[in-house]
């Protein structure tokens, strides 16, 4: 969990340096989420060839809440790192641990019991090494609770779905339908990204893939109200 958390933090730099214009021209956050998917899939592709996982008895509707609050919550953050400080988006963020945490208690059946202390600690701790200014209260530090309820929700589906089915099974669909929804909706802000924009790109779909192996591996061994305050080890 420590890790992917790591490597959440550094997709959201690289959000951050493709939505303020590196490289090229400010892409719009639905291109860049567009791209992360994309390349997301091309990177998880190899391992979907070699171990061709079933869909037999997949949950669809748990799958597709957990990709539309996924993509909502990534796209909702992308945007937000575009228009206020990093570490104050983040910093806003920080809630979806917790909601992800109140939740598995209501509809996973978790004992949170004395784990919520702890998690509300760390993140008053970090939200004092993070020093979010005044720019973090204003209308676009909206876009980052959004995402953060959003991110939250997504963190829930990915616990209940990773008690039943494969990793593999559940990074393939995400991605899949992620890829479909993602591009669905970039047609409508369509831009070319330059050469070093694209490899941005790349390497943003490759570390959030490799993320989402940590986060749903992690998920099959704990519980979630167990695992959440990890993420708080790792601010921006």
């Amino acid at each position: 969990m420590i890790a992917s958390a790591a490597l959440i933090a550094w997709t959201s730099l690289i959000a951050k340096a493709l939505g303020t214009g590196w490289g090229g021209d400010d892409l719009h956050p639905l291109m860049i989420s567009a791209g992360r998917f994309v390349f997301g899939l091309l990177a998880l592709t190899p391992a979907i060839l070699f171990w061709r996982p079933s869909f037999a008895g997949t949950a669809w509707p748990l799958h597709a809440g957990r990709v539309l609050t996924g993509w909502g919550g990534a796209t909702l953050m992308f945007a937000a790192a575009a228009f206020i400080p990093l570490a104050d988006a983040n910093a806003i963020s920080f809630l979806a641990p917790v909601i992800t945490m109140l939740l598995a208690v209501i509809f996973l059946g978790e004992r949170i019991g004395r784990r919520l202390v702890p998690a509300l600690i760390a993140m008053a701790g970090v939200l004092v090494l993070t020093k979010p200014g005044s720019e973090a209260f204003q209308p676009a530090s909206l876009l980052a609770l959004a995402a953060a309820v959003s991110l939250g929700v997504e963190m829930t589906f990915i616990k209940r779905l990773s008690d039943s089915d494969p990793p593999l099974r559940i990074l393939t669909i995400s991605n899949g339908l992620g890829t479909v929804l993602s591009m669905t909706m970039a047609i409508f802000v369509l831009q070319i990204p330059s050469p070093q924009q694209f490899a941005a790109l790349a390497l943003l779909g490759a570390s959030m893939v490799a993320a989402q192996v940590l986060f749903v591996t992690a998920m099959q061994q704990s519980d979630a109200s167990a695992l959440m305050p990890f993420l708080y080890l790792v601010p921006l």
